[in-house]
């Protein structure tokens, strides 16, 4: 054979590649995602390494019993009923009957999450036998009729994103004045359970509804000091004065974000006028 002869070589196009690969059988898949933040524990990353290494084996056979759950005919025959829960005028004890049957599939929980509209007693039965659902929680937690007794029940969520829906609801409401002294104080506990495991994100929603500046202070401790994330802080009169001065003296905070701290200063002086007017007021 003349070399003019000779096959060239072909390589396959990038489509023919994919289509190639994609047509392929291979057996069905089930992961877990574990996310963790060794960051907050540097000396410890070891120890959580095989904590989380050890629970990756349970999280499978919970992910593995909801994928077969969802499969089942029951089970989508009963997220059938709840997205139509409300034309049919089901009522909110048999929806809560529903999910209790359902508890293990996702597609139950999520249907009934999804609803125009959530009765407490649907809550509450989400809450009470589909906590592990995370997309659902994420959701409920971000309904705005989420009930108080919910917001309470995922403020300590393991997902961050269902934790900081919980932020942005009961910082929404604390800016309601409560005549109920129970309901005032309910939404009080579920604030100081967020400050209690407060993240940066949380920012936006509790720093400006918050009325004590030693959980101000706490809260500034722990906030990200990137752009956006540091006006609220001048903006709340209970900042205290400690937060001020570190945002006006900060060379940072001077040349990223020369406004606020040129606020910060502004609220500072202000601040020292009114005090020297006192006390020139004052009886001698």
């Amino acid at each position: 054979m003349t070399p003019d002869k000779q096959p060239k070589a072909r390589f396959p196009t990038e489509n023919e590649f994919l289509n190639e690969r994609l047509a392929q059988e291979r057996p069905p898949r089930l992961a877990v995602r574990v996310v963790m933040n060794l960051g907050q524990a540097p000396g410890n990353i070891a120890q959580r390494l095989s904590e989380a290494a050890a629970a990756v084996g349970e999280q499978m056979q919970a992910a593995f019993k909801r994928h077969v759950a969802n499969m089942a005919d029951e089970s989508q025959a009963i997220a059938t009923k709840l997205t139509f829960a409300e034309i049919n005028r089901v009522s909110p004890v048999q929806q809560a009957a529903m999910i209790r049957e359902g508890k293990d599939a996702t597609i139950v929980s999520e249907a009934a999450a999804r609803q125009r509209r959530c009765a407490p007693e649907v809550q509450a039965a989400l809450v009470e036998h589909c906590k592990d659902h995370t997309a659902s929680m994420q959701m409920l937690a971000g309904r705005p009729d989420a009930t108080l007794d919910t917001l309470a029940a995922l403020a300590d969520s393991k997902d961050q994103r269902t934790r900081l829906y919980v932020a942005a609801g009961i910082g929404s409401r604390m800016k309601i004045e409560e005549p109920n002294a129970a309901v005032a104080h309910k939404k009080a506990a579920i604030f100081d359970d967020l400050i209690k495991g407060y993240e940066s994100d949380y920012a936006p929603y509790l720093v400006p509804v918050c009325r004590s500046s030693e959980q101000l202070s706490e809260m500034f401790d722990k906030t990200s000091k990137a752009l956006g994330m540091i006006e609220v802080f001048v903006e709340n009169p209970y900042t205290p004065d400690s937060v001020l001065i570190e945002i006006a003296s900060s060379p940072t905070m001077q040349l990223v974000q020369h406004d606020v701290a040129r606020s910060a200063r502004e609220i500072l002086q202000s601040r020292a006028d009114l005090r020297e007017s006192s006390d020139d007021m004052a009886p001698s």
